[in-house]
């Protein structure tokens, strides 16, 4: 199982992102989800790694990021 850190921040109480690196360091691969709760930010990450990118055996590390500080939850 590979843990990659998800970076997650909230702009106001609707409007939630995340950003993940895929790849590596010389090769990057970002991906970014857009969501209105962190419950459906949460379910569209899920479907798209599993479903759309068919991409198995990761598990994220959320890191939540609000006025500027990182916070692991």
């Amino acid at each position: 199982m590979k843990n990659i850190d998800l970076t997650i921040t909230f702009e106001e109480p609707k409007y939630w992102s995340a950003k993940a690196n895929l790849g590596t360091e010389q090769n990057p691969e970002p991906y970014v989800v857009f969501a209105h709760s962190l419950e459906e930010l949460r379910e569209l990450i899920q479907e798209g790694v599993t479903g759309d990118l068919g991409i198995e055996g990761i598990a994220f590390n959320e890191v939540f990021k609000a006025n500027s500080e990182a916070f692991p939850v």
